[in-house]
């Protein structure tokens, strides 16, 4: 079995649903999935509850779409505003002109 995830390459197209930013991956057996969930009970992904099932796809599909906002960490960073990039150090100062001539 593949579970599908919400990367894709650059310029492929994907071969699976996309919903709120989740991947779909539709006919997974229920029994295995509630066992799946009870061994992994301690990953965040399912802490969060960015891992989910429904056996409506269209109550998966709002529930995706209505956790579209959440972050997961996994994320592109930003370099420009990042939570996860320390900004600055209390040791250094900025640079100046005169540092770099």
């Amino acid at each position: 079995m593949k579970v599908n995830g919400p990367a894709v390459p650059f310029g492929k197209v994907p071969d699976f649903h996309h919903a709120g930013g989740y991947a779909l991956t539709p006919g997974i057996d229920k029994e295995f999935f509630d066992k799946w969930l009870e061994q992994n009970a301690d990953l965040d992904a399912v802490r969060n509850r960015l891992v989910f099932a429904s056996e409506k796809a269209e109550t998966t599909i709002k529930r995706a779409e209505d956790g579209a906002s959440i972050l997961s960490g996994l994320q592109p960073i930003n370099p420009d505003k990042d939570a996860r990039i320390p900004r600055g150090s209390p040791n250094l100062s900025p640079l100046t002109k005169a540092d770099v001539a």
